[in-house]
């Protein structure tokens, strides 16, 4: 999954509850931030499915039904790895 930076005023109070959250389960702001941002797109994932084309592909990275790995060529054993065309559907999320 890309990660990108953003900055964002929010009241100290907001960020004392993430400072707060975060130092109970040893996790950095970051992490607590991220975990609750992931609730809100989930909240309103098929609209924004609907909004950003490949958002459904990211949101459902790296185990995206709509994603499928190419067959083995022939005579090649085993299948390909997943990783690198979940990055490809991840990377299809334009948002502008």
């Amino acid at each position: 999954m890309q990660l990108t930076d953003l900055e964002v005023r929010i009241p100290r109070l907001e960020v004392v509850t993430l400072e707060r959250l975060a130092a109970v389960k040893s996790e950095t702001v970051s992490t607590v931030l991220a975990r609750e941002l992931r609730d809100l797109v989930s909240v309103h994932s098929e609209w924004l499915s609907q909004e950003v084309p490949g958002f459904a592909e990211a949101l459902f990275w790296p185990d995206s039904p709509l994603v499928t790995p190419p067959a083995p060529a022939s005579g090649q054993v085993g299948t390909a790895p997943r990783a690198p065309y979940a990055r490809r559907a991840a990377a299809r999320l334009n948002v502008t």
